[in-house]
């Protein structure tokens, strides 16, 4: 019997910040290396081989990360000689690091009130932040559940009820939220997308949409050359329900040379009214300012012409007739006059706005996708 040299497997067990589990510095030593071979991994690690590094005269190599208290096997199944090594067995736990858990896992809520049934339920949408997913997410007597990287956790509630959501990420940091939403869920009258105006040639165009209408009266368009006294020019009569984009616009006609500002004023069916920002025309001797946009109805490529100040970017966003914003583009400029081409073969038959901002205006245009 030749006794050969013994084949030795030591390791280090590391824990890492912001890492579930441990981590082994794994060392084979002695033996015939060239069939250094494999690590039996029992907790279903998949099976792998170390390489044997001749000017270190060991195999070394890092293995993880392993659940914490899981045992870890490791062999050496043969050498040159078909003499084996180990087993050798690990077993560790590692602690989630203070630093790691020092703000704890941030919890973002929306609650969406636009689909309110006849019972008054509606939707609450959580993500969730600073935490190493999966969640583990318990919203108490209702419902729990986990999520991944990048996924939305939701559940229903009644209206009215508060509720608490208390998360746990895989590091065991956790997060907890309380809600503050104990009036009945209500939504917006008036969602609006864009008020914008432009100088042309017959005087100021004023525009506006809006994404969603609930018992809109109808709205008054103000006008003021101080930015402080405002007086209403015009009443236009509103959409009341509404689930997709409305336009409205209106043509002042009443100009002169100077800056002019405008603002909505957006009334209810009970007499309630909501404000809008207030936007800014400066109209000169000469407004040469357009925006065009053409073919109309388009099929692949949209040719997009517009005029601007001295700017060195605008930015052109479409969206969709319901209000989702479908792409959003960032055009560099030289000198005033401009144009640029929006490919739109890959969007869905429809109407498109496009909306055109230049830091000092905002201007829309309506096309069609065939």
């Amino acid at each position: 019997v030749v006794f050969l040299n013994e084949i030795q497997i030591t390791g280090t067990t590391l824990c890492k910040d912001n890492q579930n589990g441990y981590f082994i510095q794994l060392e084979i030593t002695g033996g015939l290396p060239e069939y250094y071979g494999y690590g039996t991994y029992p907790i279903n690690f998949p099976e792998a081989s170390m390489n044997y590094d001749a000017d270190l005269g060991k195999a070394v190599g890092e293995i993880g990360p392993i659940p914490n208290d899981a045992r870890f096997t490791v062999n050496v199944f043969t050498d040159a000689n078909l003499c084996v090594g180990g087993p050798t067995i690990f077993e560790h736990f590692c602690e989630p690091s203070v630093e790691s858990c020092a703000n704890g896992v941030a919890i973002d809520t929306r609650e969406d009130c636009s689909q309110l049934d006849e019972l008054g339920t509606y939707t609450v949408f959580v993500s969730f932040n600073n935490g190493t997913p999966p969640y583990s997410v318990m919203v108490p007597d209702i419902v729990q559940g986990t999520v991944g990287a990048d996924e939305v956790f939701s559940f229903e509630i009644q209206a009215g009820e508060p509720y608490d959501i208390v998360v746990t990420d895989a590091n065991e940091c956790t997060g907890n939220y309380t809600s503050d939403l104990i009036l009945p869920c209500t939504t917006l009258a008036v969602e609006l997308l864009s008020f914008s105006g432009e100088a042309v040639e017959n005087g100021n165009q004023i525009d506006w949409l809006t994404v969603s209408e609930t018992n809109t009266s109808h709205f008054e368009l103000l006008h003021s050359t101080d930015g402080v006294n405002f007086q209403s020019i015009t009443t236009i009569e509103a959409a009341g329900n509404s689930t997709s984009i409305r336009t409205y616009e209106f043509l002042d006609k009443q100009t002169d040379i100077g800056i002019h500002y405008y603002q909505l004023k957006q009334f209810d069916e009970d007499g309630s009214f909501n404000l809008s920002e207030v936007i800014a025309i400066h109209r000169g001797e000469e407004n040469n300012y357009y925006f065009e946009v053409h073919p109309v109805p388009v099929i692949d490529r949209l040719h997009v012409s517009f005029t601007t100040s001295e700017r060195e970017e605008v930015t052109l966003k479409v969206y969709s007739i319901n209000g989702d914003l479908i792409s959003t583009q960032q055009v560099k400029v030289n000198g005033t006059q401009h144009s640029t081409i929006l490919e739109v073969q890959d969007y869905s038959t429809g109407v498109y706005f496009l909306v055109l901002d230049d830091g000092e205006s905002r201007r829309i245009r309506k096309f069609v996708k065939e």
